[in-house]
């Protein structure tokens, strides 16, 4: 069975934490994502960026975290943003008419940037 792996860091000056994702996000695995997403708001982050560029495979209930987490930083005054979805994670997005609902940067640069917190 696949695996699912969430590293998280502080990005330093910044008022944003880093989710280094790698693996599988399916239904054995959404729930490591879900309270890594959980932990770092919980940490006091109002930003998370979700770094998706090494998940191989998202299924719907990985969406399904990634939708509930965009949600709850809204409603939080905060951010939710994901980095680099490798190409399947992009598939998925864009296939289930998503890809306007995230906000998505392609490099830590621009995803501070559209954070606008500085670092």
């Amino acid at each position: 069975m696949a695996d699912l792996t969430v590293e998280a860091r502080q990005i330093p000056g910044c008022s944003a934490v880093l989710l280094s994702c790698h693996g599988v996000a399916d239904a054995h695995t959404f729930e490591r994502l879900d309270q890594a997403i959980t932990d770092a708001f919980g940490t006091g982050a109002v930003n998370v960026i979700a770094d998706l560029s090494d998940v191989s495979y998202m299924s719907s209930a990985g969406l399904g975290i990634l939708i509930k987490s965009q949600s709850e930083a809204d409603e939080a005054g905060g951010a939710f943003l994901l980095l680099c979805p490798s190409p399947q994670v992009k598939e998925l997005i864009e296939t289930t008419g998503m890809l306007d609902f995230f906000v998505v940067a392609n490099s830590p640069q621009e995803a501070i940037k559209k954070l606008g917190v500085g670092g």
